[in-house]
């Protein structure tokens, strides 16, 4: 990525919120090809929330695995839903995995 701006959350931000701004800025700072070429689609954090929708777990801990991750919104929205519908849940583990190069150190303070 080409720009050094740093991007902090807002307050009172939803993690999902912060990641649709990082992955809004990330897109429009790479061109419509470089995007095509890493197979990558920014969701939008509605799209996001309601496939998280669709996910329960009544467990009290969960593993995930997000193997094209870009700026985590579907993540932050799956954990997001998933902690708001089961107040059992006392553990999560994310592994996570994107092979763009330039998306990985993406300005945040994540």
């Amino acid at each position: 990525m080409k720009n050094n701006q740093v991007v902090f959350p807002i307050d009172q931000e939803l993690p999902s919120q912060f990641a649709e701004r990082l992955g809004v800025l990330y897109a429009a700072s790479v061109g419509q090809r470089h995007k095509k070429e890493n197979g990558q689609f920014f969701t939008p954090r509605e799209i996001a929330s309601f496939m998280a929708s669709l996910c329960g777990h009544a467990g009290n801990s969960i593993r995930v695995l997000d193997p094209g991750c870009g700026s985590l919104i579907l993540s932050c929205a799956l954990i997001e839903h998933l902690v708001s519908v089961n107040k059992n849940l006392g553990h999560i583990e994310l592994v996570a995995y994107e092979m763009d190069l330039e998306l990985i150190p993406f300005p945040s303070n994540l």
